[in-house]
């Protein structure tokens, strides 16, 4: 009987917290509408950012790279634009948008040629290459008990072999894909709403301190890629005051540097 009544308090408990987190970042959502109809931008901005923080959703992300984009705030409109794209690959206005916002940025596109696989994971492809093993394997056993024409038993394992390899290359692949994406960052200007935001360079540093010469820069909203280490781990470093430093380089690897990592934005966290 105690056990019940524990398990009741909790079920209860459980959906009174869903229930008000739900209508709190429906209130949130509500709230940056209205002071975005009322051009109060600044307000909208922290009450979409408030709300992605308890839940991450595609419309979330593209309201908020357009308000990015009315505050000139370019980095950050590309960054948002990015962020709703990997909830919603095929969403035709978060694409015209980014490549509108990117133009105005003048940073071009952040397509590194690499092979698409339209958004599939790599457990979805594992998923795929153990379905395919299981029941070819099968296939081999029953034509082998048979005894079919060995010309067949063989097309059939010849047929396996390479749809094994064929799946172990995109589970390769999508791991890479994956690795790739929660490396990617934008460059930022670190002065919200600046003005001259939409012009603005990040500089990449030789050595990972503020006194350090530049050794190139990159725009503000440019697509780049924490390196690193040779153990696999990302490329930091902490500096006395206290600030993060990251090694970065431009997706054709031609440029690379140092950044604070205020001044860069992250594709894969909210």
């Amino acid at each position: 009987m105690n056990f019940f009544r524990l398990f009741l308090f909790t079920s209860i408990f459980a959906n009174i917290l869903f229930v008000t987190l739900g209508s709190s970042k429906e209130q949130l959502f509500y709230d940056a509408v209205r002071l975005e109809s009322s051009g109060d931008y600044e307000n909208a901005i922290s009450n979409y950012k408030e709300a992605l923080s308890q839940a991450a959703s595609a419309n979330l992300h593209g309201n908020l790279a357009n308000l990015y984009y009315l505050t000139n705030d370019y980095g950050r409109s590309i960054l948002h634009y990015q962020k709703a794209l990997l909830l919603e690959q095929d969403n035709r206005d978060f694409r015209s948008n980014l490549a509108y916002v990117r133009k105005m940025a003048k940073v071009g596109t952040s397509n590194n040629n690499s092979l698409e696989l339209n958004g599939f994971t790599h457990n979805f492809w594992k998923g795929c290459l153990g379905s395919f093993f299981w029941t070819g394997l099968l296939i081999i056993c029953y034509l082998f008990f048979r005894r079919i024409r060995n010309k067949t038993l063989i097309l059939t394992s010849f047929c396996w072999i390479a749809g094994n390899l064929i799946f172990v290359f995109l589970i390769f692949h999508s791991t890479e894909q994956m690795d790739l994406t929660n490396r990617k960052v934008v460059a930022l200007n670190p002065v919200n709403l600046s003005e001259n935001n939409s012009s603005a360079n990040i500089q990449l540093r030789k050595f990972a301190a503020k006194s350090s010469s530049a050794n190139t820069s990159v725009r503000t909203g440019e697509t780049l890629i924490v390196e690193r280490t040779q153990s696999g781990e990302l490329q930091k470093h902490k500096s006395q005051d206290s600030k993060n430093w990251l090694l970065v380089s431009t997706l054709d690897k031609r440029r690379e540097g140092w950044v604070i990592e205020e001044e860069i934005g992250w594709l894969s966290r909210n």
